[in-house]
């Protein structure tokens, strides 16, 4: 709802980068901005093994106004890569060895540049990537009152996950706050 995504802008303009995955970036079409802008512009960063982000996307067409990253893998797609090139996408190749994106590699290299403040925002690969590699510092979840599924619905984190409740990652004092009808869970991984 508003309140929620009020705390979300918020949240991303506080940011030095928002990451998301190549089929949030395809499916939804974000812009990855903070409305109204916060004190930094985030650098908007895409990671997509195969580098198929659209040259139609809104995060391609608004690359002047914020810088965008894509991450890709060894088998990323060279003549797109080249194009998104010439858009003004940066791109950066940090294959993992298996041909998808080494998402510690992104992480180190953005701390190279001294973006200490990353927001993965989705999806659920992506999220399953980071906290498979246990590479998450604290959570920011909101949960509409809203029950969708199916066998092919999209899950908040995918990846290999945990066996058992004990292993779950959060730690220490966990906020829960009602956003007018949503709930945001705040808290920091152990």
């Amino acid at each position: 709802n508003e309140t929620s995504r009020g705390i979300v802008h918020a949240l991303r303009g506080r940011m030095d980068a928002i990451v998301v995955g190549a089929n949030t970036a395809r499916i939804d079409d974000p812009l990855l901005t903070a409305r109204p802008a916060g004190p930094r512009t985030p650098v908007r960063v895409v990671v997509d093994s195969r580098g198929t982000l659209s040259l139609a996307s809104q995060l391609v067409r608004t690359a002047g106004d914020a810088p965008v990253l894509l991450a890709v893998g060894a088998t990323h797609d060279p003549n797109n890569v080249e194009r998104l090139s010439e858009c003004g996408v940066e791109v950066l190749n940090l294959d993992d060895g298996d041909g998808r994106v080494d998402v510690q590699g992104l992480l180190l290299e953005l701390g190279r540049r001294q973006m200490t403040n990353v927001l993965f925002e989705g999806g659920g690969g992506l999220h399953g990537a980071v906290f498979d590699q246990e590479l998450a510092d604290e959570v920011h979840v909101f949960i509409a009152p809203k029950i969708v599924g199916g066998n092919d619905a999209v899950c908040a984190v995918g990846g290999t996950g945990l066996a058992r409740i004990p292993e779950a990652v959060m730690s220490g004092t966990i906020e829960v706050v009602d956003c007018d009808g949503d709930m945001y869970v705040h808290g920091f991984v152990r």
